[in-house]
């Protein structure tokens, strides 16, 4: 957390001194510094993530929560997931308890032989659950297959991780541009005003599965992206929840 703190107090500071530039051509030069250098380092010093406002033509730095809250998440579960032997072996029982004698067996056995390098385990798993997919609910509950190689299998699909060569370095590259992508396209999918939740939740939807994101689009999903107020208004129908997208259009810290 000591580490994820400097990163939001440089970030923060990034943002302010490129707020506070008030020449047009310099504002886009020290963007263009700002995008390199998210290519090289990989938010390993900060969060900044550059996108390109389609509607008003205008290159915005902004803070990038999505990445710290993945960095916190991953943290978190590794921590917890490792450090005593006893609740991982008792939530593997309670892992494949509730499943059929098949599908117990098949479950218990990958789980017994899952072992050896990243790319060796990341390929086990999609490809045995390629083979086996009524396993998948009982793996993504095991502590012992770690959350990162599930999210990859579900985020990527076997045919992708394949072509990454199943390398984790191969992986977080991918993912990191697909993170941006998905930052910038939403960005510019909610310019400045006022939006229900049934409409963002619609057009998130909509990005996510661009992106073949596997996952269901929630409203209060736009907070992780966007610096959004929550705000009910009257429309037609009735008063409604949603959001108000404040003027900055950047993350929250």
């Amino acid at each position: 957390m000591e580490e994820v703190k400097n990163r939001v107090d440089e970030t923060q500071k990034m943002l302010s001194n490129f707020n506070s530039i008030t020449d047009i051509d310099w504002k886009h030069r020290m963007a263009r510094l700002y995008r390199n250098n998210q290519k090289v380092e990989r938010y390993h010093r900060d969060y900044t993530s550059v996108v390109d406002d389609k509607s008003t033509n205008e290159v915005k730095v902004v803070f990038n929560k999505f990445v710290m809250i993945n960095e916190i998440r991953a943290w978190d579960v590794q921590m917890h997931q490792y450090q005593d032997t006893s609740y991982v072996m008792a939530s593997v029982n309670n892992a494949v308890a509730p499943v059929s004698t098949g599908a117990f067996n098949l479950v218990k056995q990958f789980i017994s032989t899952f072992a050896g390098t990243f790319e060796q385990k990341m390929r086990m798993y999609a490809e045995f659950l390629d083979t086996y997919p009524q396993c998948k609910n009982e793996l993504q509950k095991s502590v012992i297959i770690p959350n990162n190689i599930k999210d990859y299998y579900n985020r990527f699909g076997t045919s992708h991780l394949r072509s990454l060569s199943w390398k984790e370095a191969n992986i977080k590259r991918e993912l990191t541009g697909t993170e941006d992508d998905l930052l910038d396209e939403i960005t510019n999918a909610f310019p400045e005003s006022w939006y229900s939740f049934a409409d963002i939740k619609v057009k998130l939807q909509e990005i996510y599965d661009n992106h073949n994101l596997k996952t269901a689009a929630k409203a209060t999903d736009l907070e992780k992206y966007l610096d959004c107020t929550p705000q009910k208004r009257n429309q037609e129908g009735g008063r409604q929840n949603g959001y108000l997208i404040n003027k900055t259009n950047q993350n929250k810290s």
